[in-house]
């Protein structure tokens, strides 16, 4: 019973943490008219917040799941967002990489949140400014990100210069959005991304110590 729990809960975030770009991208076209028409922050969408509030919760809970049902202490889970020489190094399990990467979505949307409510305010002389605000607040979650999955590929005994592939997903969703004549590319992204994806989210980590550590992660 407590294997069934452990893999719906892992599905349940994959599911999530694959709409959650396609999720983002449907609410900028949600507020785009909203936005110039400079009805102020009560005329955001309520599908849009309904949208990001589900899949808040839905991460969160995901991960709480996670991390109860594979005896993962709760505040570990937040700790992936501190910074330090060492946050490149080391290795984590599928349970924490999945657990990992559902808070980082949540903290991602929220963070998506707040920027599109912002957005009502940002005079138009300072969104340069802001828009320099913006980027620096997503930054942390994004590397918080790309250090859980290095930790994930070195536990697999893979270079951790495959986040690469990754992260080249991250660029390349935007631009076939924007570009149609570029989905190709982002389609062509996806064959790498996926390889990724099976071997850090499904496939077990190295027996015993491997040229990157011990199995046994600590956070702390």
């Amino acid at each position: 019973m407590k294997l069934r729990f452990k893999h719906a809960a892992n599905a349940i975030v994959l599911m999530l943490s694959f709409s959650a770009p396609a999720m983002a991208q449907r609410g900028i076209a949600y507020e785009k008219p909203i936005l110039s028409a400079g009805e102020g922050v009560g005329s955001l969408d309520s599908v849009l917040v309904g949208y990001l509030a589900s899949y808040i919760v839905a991460m969160v809970i995901g991960a709480i799941c996670i991390a109860w049902v594979n005896s993962i202490p709760l505040h570990e889970l937040l700790q992936q967002f501190k910074l330090s020489p060492a946050m490149f190094r080391g290795r984590i399990d599928r349970a924490r990489w999945w657990a990992y990467m559902a808070i980082n979505y949540a903290v991602i949307l929220i963070i998506y949140f707040f920027v599109r409510v912002a957005m009502h305010y940002i005079i138009p002389s300072h969104m340069a400014l802001w828009s320099l605000i913006i980027d620096l607040l997503f930054i942390l979650p994004l590397l918080s990100q790309v250090s859980i999955v290095i930790k994930r590929l070195h536990d697999r005994d893979r270079s951790g210069w495959l986040v690469m592939f990754w992260v080249a997903w991250w660029f390349l969703f935007p631009l076939s959005a924007e570009w149609p004549d570029l989905a190709w590319i982002f389609v062509a992204s996806l064959v790498p991304w996926a390889w990724v994806l099976i071997e850090i989210g499904f496939l077990s980590g190295s027996q015993g110590e491997n040229r990157y550590g011990p199995p046994c992660f600590n956070v702390a």
